[in-house]
């Protein structure tokens, strides 16, 4: 299986990792420290998730739509999925999936007639910016 890249964003005051799989941040790193959870398998094996279009469990693991079952995983299915991902600069990227035969199966979604039948789209935009250089408290004596 080939590995995946991931988008490396970088500023004065952070560098921040982010993976395609599931537009998940990987690391976040200030003055010299890891500010994330490692993701160590041993306990939870993930670090940021992005939970849509739910959050949790569905009590028996499904939910009806118009009279319809829709069964639905755990979270939802966009931690799971490859975002398409454009860097649009050292210091951001944009990640972005749309509705597919897939997404539709768990998150059924009406589009609006007015909108030419176009699919939803999901996107997740990381700029890297940070005012925690001008922010840090001192300990005081």
């Amino acid at each position: 299986m080939k590995e995946l890249s991931t988008f490396v964003l970088e500023n004065g005051a952070l560098s921040v990792i982010i993976s395609p799989v599931g537009a998940e941040l990987q690391s976040v790193v200030c003055d010299g420290v890891e500010r994330m959870w490692s993701g160590d398998p041993a306990v939870w094996g993930r670090r940021a998730p992005l939970l849509f279009p739910l959050i949790g469990r569905l009590r028996d693991g499904w939910y009806a739509n118009g009279g319809r079952r829709v069964d639905a995983p755990m979270h939802g299915f966009c931690r799971d999925r490859l975002f398409a991902a454009e860097q649009e600069s050292g210091a951001r990227v944009r990640f972005e999936t749309i509705s597919d035969e897939q997404t539709r199966a768990v998150y059924p979604s009406r589009v609006p007639r007015s909108s030419s039948r176009r699919p939803w789209r999901t996107r997740a935009t990381f700029p890297c910016r940070s005012s925690w250089a001008a922010t840090k408290r001192t300990r005081r004596a």
